[in-house]
């Protein structure tokens, strides 16, 4: 221990490491003679052969070092794993975490001279000097080129986007595109348009892959997603205080995020926005639509409700089609609604077949949400949730929300 002080002092001090150098070291510390005298020294230099592979017998220390850790952690995460009480989701977490800091401490790039970094650079330079225009690759805009002149070539290049645009998530994630489709992050390719917070398309210029911590994020009223520390959590303020206001915007990285207080944490929640599609003609009413999936039967148009404003709608959605709402009465049960056509003088062009139009949806005996309604302005978007809301929903005072 003392004789490796001794070797460390002198390394940061940029001296020469050798057998004198030591000696003289030690004693400067007034550790010579608990490290072994000059005679222990001696010793030491004798039992190394030779110098020339201390890169090899130093990857084979590296190794064993190696070893030990993954033993230690294959010890920890056994004994836990035995633990019933031990969330197994978390675990895996817990090991893909210290597995990677094995990794990311331990393997490193090879050393390159500095004579050869300055032939590399040259060259580089030399390179640019000949080209014209832009010495890297065009960006698309322009402010940005004069700035950069170009994406330059290098081990990584990431290509920023605005918060939330699936540029750091797990494996399996789903990413929203710009035609309302579902992808998963793994499969977007250069070239892709993204849906962003402003409903405005965002092409994918570049592709990036590394490793990095990943975490979950668990929302209370969404779906949890997982990211890696380096992803940006765009974040809104939840009250005033001092020259902070309400309302604002704060982005910050998840590692950074993790080390503030639970102060900070309490005031700062993450916010969603809505996503604006382009209107688009549909079939049926989406309100209507929403009643028929949250009340309706699952083999027919026809509708079950007791609510005076639900029925309302239903006369006035029969009416405007100049159709009939009909009463199927039943005994000691809630009466169903179904529209039909009033009579058969009525030209075909006005008259909406519902039941041909639920089944031209492949909604009978299947419900479920069609395209074309959840990929739809956001006026049809909230009218279809309104009619699923009157038809099956209910208030939870809990999370203050409605399901």
């Amino acid at each position: 221990k003392h004789i490796y002080e001794a070797i460390v002092q002198l390394f940061n001090d940029t001296q020469p490491i050798d057998l004198l150098t030591v000696s003289a070291q030690l004693k400067k510390n007034a550790k010579l003679e608990l490290a072994g005298g000059d005679f222990y020294l001696i010793q030491l230099t004798q039992k190394i052969s030779s110098s020339a592979h201390i890169e090899f017998h130093s990857r084979i220390i590296l190794q064993k070092f190696i070893q030990r850790s993954l033993i230690r952690i294959s010890a920890e995460i056994t004994e836990e794993a035995y633990d019933e009480t031990t969330d197994v989701f978390d675990l895996l977490d817990k090991a893909e975490s210290k597995l990677y800091e094995v990794t990311q401490g331990n393997i490193k790039r090879s050393s390159e001279t500095a004579q050869s970094l300055v032939i590399q650079a040259k060259k580089r330079i030399e390179e640019i000097a000949g080209k014209e225009g832009l010495s890297g690759v065009a960006t698309g805009f322009h402010d940005l080129d004069k700035l950069t002149s170009g994406w330059q070539p290098s081990d990584l290049i990431i290509i920023a986007a605005r918060p939330g645009m699936g540029k750091c998530l797990g494996k399996g994630t789903n990413v929203l595109m710009h035609d309302g489709s579902l992808k998963k992050v793994e499969d977007v390719i250069t070239g892709d348009l993204l849906m962003g917070d402003d409903s405005a398309p965002r092409r994918v210029l570049s592709i990036a892959r590394g490793r990095e911590n990943m975490y979950w994020v668990h929302q209370n009223k969404a779906m949890s997603y997982r990211v890696n520390e380096s992803h940006i959590l765009s974040l809104k303020r939840s009250r005033n205080e001092g020259p902070h206001k309400k309302g604002d915007v704060l982005n910050i990285t998840v590692k950074d995020y993790l080390e503030k207080s639970d102060k900070f944490k309490s005031n700062y929640k993450g916010y969603k926005v809505a996503v604006e599609f382009d209107e688009k003609p549909l079939p049926l009413e989406p309100y209507y639509l929403g009643l028929w999936l949250g009340d309706g039967h699952s083999y027919s148009q026809r509708i079950t409700n007791t609510d005076p404003e639900v029925i309302a709608y239903l006369q006035e959605y029969a009416d405007s089609m100049e159709c009939e709402l009909v009463t199927y009465e039943q005994a000691e049960r809630t009466n169903n609604y179904g529209i039909v056509k009033r009579n058969k003088a009525i030209s075909e062009s006005f008259y909406i077949n519902i039941q041909q139009e639920l089944r031209a949806l492949n909604l009978l005996k299947n419900k479920h949400i069609p395209n074309d309604f959840l990929i739809n302005s956001k006026q049809n978007r909230l009218q279809l949730l309104a009619g699923i809301i009157d038809a099956d929903g209910y208030y939870t005072a809990d999370f203050n929300c409605f399901e």
